[in-house]
């Protein structure tokens, strides 16, 4: 069954990948002329890729995605946070084998002052993202070719680094349910 679990998550991580390049090369695709409408529809359609992969990776894994913390922690994944290093800034004692249960003894408070440092960390990484790759989408048909591959990369980074993150071995001692 593990196996299933883990093939099942390497075509949802590849279907993901394919889906944020293609959207990166439609929304640079305008180049300049199109900036101002397509920058915004891109970075919201490539956190949409990436929080629904997140979500269905955490649930195959086992987790339950209705639970506050545990969307919190597939948020920061999403996003390309490490969710061990953001917790920890927060105090939040993370081990080899943090148990599911403490993971549920965040603290509201601790969880809004999370969520609050990770649309922070959102806005500076795609602000920067795109300010690095704007000449090269100024073009164009080149700005396309850019935009999906920057996308696509940036995917399929997070995919595999949320699938580690979430494995029931990396989080918490007991078998995913």
């Amino acid at each position: 069954m593990k196996d299933d679990v883990d093939a099942v998550i390497a075509r949802l991580i590849k279907e993901s990948v394919a889906a944020a390049g293609t959207q990166g090369f439609v929304t640079g695709l305008g180049g300049l002329i199109t900036a101002g409408v397509t920058i915004p529809a891109n970075v919201a359609a490539s956190l949409a890729i990436n929080l629904r992969m997140a979500g269905a990776i955490a649930h195959l894994r086992g987790w339950d995605i209705r639970d506050p913390q545990v969307r919190t922690v597939v948020m920061m994944l999403a996003i390309g946070m490490s969710a061990q290093n953001v917790l920890a800034a927060f105090g939040v004692k993370v081990g080899q084998k943090l148990g599911e249960q403490m993971i549920k003894k965040i603290p509201m408070a601790v969880l809004h002052a999370i969520n609050k440092k990770a649309g922070f960390h959102l806005v500076a990484k795609y602000g920067t993202k795109r300010a690095a790759i704007t000449l090269a989408k100024g073009v164009p048909i080149l700005g396309g070719i850019v935009g999906g591959a920057v996308d696509a990369g940036a995917t399929a980074v997070i995919g595999r680094a949320t699938d580690k993150a979430l494995r029931g071995d990396t989080l918490r001692a007991e078998e995913p349910k």
